[in-house]
């Protein structure tokens, strides 16, 4: 087992200190937010994102996806900007979470010794059980990405942006591809394009790839 760089301590007190805040605060926040709280609340963001970045602490970034969480309930009651773009709005600080807890599990316990065997591997050119290394690995990342992903959007009322994640996952990526898109349009050239329809086509089928092409369209974002 690797012993855990600064980094990694960092963002364990990041998640710690997020998910130590008491359900009753968040229910409080959730009534301020939805009763005209929210222009404070932006307006600590924004004084938060100002910051240089070595300055920020941990507690600090807590308070911010605290923060970023609670906007984003209030963005999915009262948005009129269209669907996709508010789910990938409200999902990005999900997402990032739960790419934290990855990352630090990467380097402990299971994770750790699969992660140590396949570098082996790769170092000594003997690749037996390699296959099933890597294998059990992604499936250990994605069993923690999908429980810290759900569990973040559940505590703050999220609970149909996590519902549609477990049900209807291929509507969700959808979705969520479409308003990343809608965020930054010119983000994604006509290569990536075709390789994200190709993946799509892959995972989900045709029905689901004519879907996204259709809303791409309607929203004046159709490469190739």
């Amino acid at each position: 087992m690797s012993p855990i760089s600064s980094e990694e301590a960092d963002l364990s007190i990041v998640l710690r200190s997020l998910f130590s805040i008491p359900l009753g605060e968040i229910d409080d926040g959730l009534g301020q937010v939805t009763g005209g709280g929210v222009v404070l609340l932006r307006s600590l963001e924004k004084k938060f994102r100002r910051q240089k970045s070595g300055k920020i602490q941990p507690a600090d970034l807590a308070d911010s996806y605290h923060r970023r969480f609670l906007l984003g309930f209030q963005m999915i009651e009262v948005s009129i900007l269209p669907e996709e773009l508010i789910l990938f709005s409200v999902s990005l600080p999900a997402y990032e979470i739960a790419e934290m807890a990855c990352r630090i599990a990467c380097n402990q316990g299971e994770l750790g010794a699969l992660g140590e065997f396949v570098f082996n591997c790769e170092e000594s050119g003997v690749f037996s059980g390699y296959d099933r290394a890597v294998l059990r690995s992604e499936e250990i990342l994605e069993s923690i990405h999908d429980t810290l992903f759900v569990s973040a959007l559940e505590r703050y009322g999220l609970t149909r942006v996590a519902k549609l994640y477990e049900n209807n996952r291929p509507f969700f990526e959808l979705q969520i591809e479409v308003g990343r898109r809608l965020v930054s349009p010119g983000f994604v050239d006509l290569v990536e394009h075709q390789k994200i329809e190709a993946d799509f086509r892959k995972k989900f089928g045709p029905e689901f790839l004519q879907e996204l092409t259709r809303r791409l369209e309607s929203h004046g974002l159709a490469l190739g």
